[in-house]
């Protein structure tokens, strides 16, 4: 069962690329009463970062400045970034739905064991990650899968551009399950706004604002943290399933050859890699890692001051043919990104007291908007 389930993945992410399948639905319409005063939301000023070449150095240099900014405060990072802020714009809830997003979250018992990345009541990754979750070795890596909180975001209404025009839904689709009684978040399945525009209508002009995965998911993960009633800042393991990307599969084959490694080995042979290494650094900086490491550098005043140590490489494969080398076509590529609170590298370098008041301001105004949403049937709990 765990086998076949699995190969079904494999052929949901091949016909995917094929463009024979659509990761989501066509959304409903609705009305445009439900859409927030945009008075009320200025346009936001995207945090600047430095920009790497799309290469196999590039991706290792990425890697090496997000190392740079973890163990940094804000004020500190700000610095480093070039004078650049690298907090997040995106700390009002309030610009989820102001933007066209709805989100739904569902408890286990799950219906099924889910492959469909369409079925909102149950993850996507199925039984895939059975072995991983429940890492025997490692007591502090072990993931209750009772206590998953399953969270699906769909951009499916339509929103206020800035210019004052009607923005139309993307179907973009971000669903992930977050986990904070374990310390974990899984990215499961995410096709986000750019991708849908670029792959169906070629017209960037409706990309919300608020469209960065990193973004959507701690929004998430603020919500699974009040189900769970557990503090946010409780975050050890960030995991990413299905990374069936070709080129970001690629750079992540690449760093495992890099560190003499032939294949994607399986989970009982899984490889670990430091980020006091190039390998690991490489597939930090790549698209695989972008996301997580945002999550933690752009929302420090609620997360803490936290870094990525290490990251777990291994796959599930399908091929009859040994000397077949790995692709999205007969591999699951999977990684498992270690969390750890971030000694300063500077003097003083903690998140500052009024980081800390604001966080849990803005923390305390996402959990009653959530309720708010709840009860006016914009967030849909099932």
């Amino acid at each position: 069962m765990y086998y076949r389930g699995c190969c079904l993945v494999l052929l949901w992410l091949i016909l995917l690329q094929a463009g024979l399948v659509s990761p989501s639905p066509t959304p409903a319409s609705v009305d445009k009463s439900d859409i927030l005063d945009p008075k009320a939301f200025p346009k936001q000023a995207e945090a600047k970062f430095r920009s790497f070449p799309q290469t196999f150095a590039g991706f290792t240099q990425r890697g090496a400045y997000f190392k740079s900014l973890f163990p940094l405060n804000n004020e500190d990072a700000q610095q480093e970034n070039d004078g650049n802020p690298v907090v997040s714009p995106w700390q009002d809830p309030d610009a989820v739905a102001r933007w066209g997003w709805s989100t739904g979250f569902s408890l286990p018992p799950f219906q099924r064991d889910s492959t469909d990345p369409n079925d909102r009541d149950s993850p996507s990754f199925g039984r895939c990650l059975d072995h991983a979750l429940i890492d025997l070795q490692h007591s502090q890596r072990y993931v209750d899968p009772k206590q998953h909180v399953a969270c699906v975001s769909r951009h499916n209404r339509t929103f206020t551009l800035e210019d004052g025009s009607t923005g139309q839904p993307t179907d973009a689709v971000h669903k992930n399950t977050h986990n904070p009684p374990s310390s974990a978040i899984i990215f499961d399945w995410n096709f986000g706004s750019r991708f849908k525009i670029a792959k169906e209508k070629g017209d960037i002009s409706d990309i919300p604002e608020l469209h960065h995965l990193s973004d959507l998911v701690y929004f998430q993960w603020l919500e699974a943290c009040k189900v769970k009633n557990i503090n946010p800042d409780n975050i050890k393991l960030i995991f990413r399933s299905f990374v069936s990307h070709p080129f970001t599969f690629y750079v992540v084959r690449q760093a495992l050859l890099n560190a003499r490694i032939a294949r994607i080995p399986p989970w009982e042979e899984r490889v670990t890699l430091s980020m006091d290494t190039d390998p690991g650094l490489m597939i930090l900086g790549s698209a695989a890692g972008v996301a997580p490491a945002f999550f933690l550098i752009q929302h420090k005043a609620t997360l803490g001051v936290k870094k990525i140590t290490e990251v777990t490489v291994w796959g599930i494969r399908d091929c009859p043919n040994p000397e077949q080398v790995d692709t999205t076509g007969n591999t699951i590529l999977f990684l498992r990104f270690t969390v750890v609170d971030a000694e300063p590298s500077r003097v003083g370098a903690t998140v500052s007291s009024t980081d800390v008041e604001n966080g849990v301001e803005a923390h305390s105004a996402f959990f009653e908007q959530m309720s708010q949403w709840n009860r006016n049937g914009i967030v849909a709990a099932t």
